[in-house]
């Protein structure tokens, strides 16, 4: 199972540029958009995080382009992996795997999505859609255009997106349903309990991804940082 991502230019709120973040998975064609305040690694992971809880489930494999949040450098042709997003890729038990520089058809399923999502959410004279007033607005209108994308039969397919979803989670991984350590800290320990420093209350030290944002925790079902499983 593939999930692809990318992301497109969204609408300016109150003069402040915003970010879509589009997903499309290839078997049942199920577009998923959200809009983001930026494209930062805790943003990306925390939309990622709420995909998979709308889904239902992660898939084996998760798409996208060679961006610093995914890949720092790539040596004798082969990608290093920005280690944030190994922390992620394992907590969800997800493969994270990138395109060819330069070759955009490689994911062209969400290349599509994206140019979809802009055409009909993004304020413009052809379009006929008003500016919008707040991010709140934003996100409502991302989910009317989801609940529309999704409920109309798709034309390769022939069934509707969601309809084929229902097939699509019988193979999907589960996700971890733990909530997030409100101790974590910056430096990916859990800080100080009552039974000593980076101690949960049965006295083993974890450690744990964090991955804050202010603009993902503005998106609702956002887990802001999720942590990771201990190894």
């Amino acid at each position: 199972m593939w999930l692809q991502y990318d992301f497109g230019d969204g609408p300016r709120i109150n003069r402040v540029k915003t970010v879509l973040f589009v997903a499309w998975l290839a078997f049942s064609r199920f577009r998923l958009v959200i809009p983001l305040r930026d494209r930062t690694a805790p943003s990306v992971f925390a939309a990622l995080d709420r995909c998979f809880r709308v889904l239902g489930g992660a898939p084996t494999y998760v798409l996208t382009d060679n961006e610093k949040t995914v890949t720092t450098a790539h040596v004798a042709g082969v990608p290093v992996r920005n280690q944030q997003t190994l922390d992620f890729a394992r907590h969800y038990g997800v493969t994270v795997l990138t395109c060819q520089p330069a070759d955009p058809a490689s994911k062209g399923g969400v290349e599509a999505s994206v140019k979809l999502a802009k055409a009909d959410l993004v304020p413009k004279d052809t379009n006929l859609c008003a500016d919008y007033g707040s991010f709140a607005e934003l996100e409502a209108a991302c989910e009317a255009f989801m609940d529309e994308v999704n409920n109309r039969e798709h034309r390769t397919i022939r069934r509707k997106p969601a309809a084929a979803l229902a097939e699509e989670q019988s193979r999907q991984h589960r996700i971890p349903d733990a909530a997030p350590d409100p101790r974590c800290s910056a430096h990916g320990r859990v800080r100080a309990g009552p039974h000593g420093s980076g101690e949960h209350p049965d006295g083993h030290v974890r450690e744990c991804s964090v991955f804050r944002s202010s603009a993902s925790a503005r998106v609702p079902g956002v887990c802001p940082h999720p942590w990771r499983r201990p190894r």
